[in-house]
């Protein structure tokens, strides 16, 4: 699950939460942008505090490997 909120600058916030909880990487993939990666934490979840608006995907890794990766659909943020 996300959710976007408004932040400084005209910018976008994204809280995430991610089931079941776990270790996990998630990365914020946009168009022509390196690729920025957090960790959740305990509970699976996470937040990207400043991104620029415009298109947008999230993968989402287990840090210790297991399993195979998530992707979201692309959203406009």
């Amino acid at each position: 699950m996300i959710s976007l909120s408004p932040a400084a600058g005209g910018k976008v916030r994204i809280d995430g939460w991610a089931a079941p909880a776990a270790g996990l990487d998630v990365e914020l993939h946009r168009p022509g942008a390196d690729v920025v990666t957090t960790a959740s934490d305990d509970d699976g979840r996470f937040a990207f505090d400043s991104v620029e608006r415009g298109r947008a995907s999230l993968v989402v890794r287990r840090t210790d490997g297991g399993g195979g990766a998530v992707s979201t659909p692309v959203i406009e943020l």
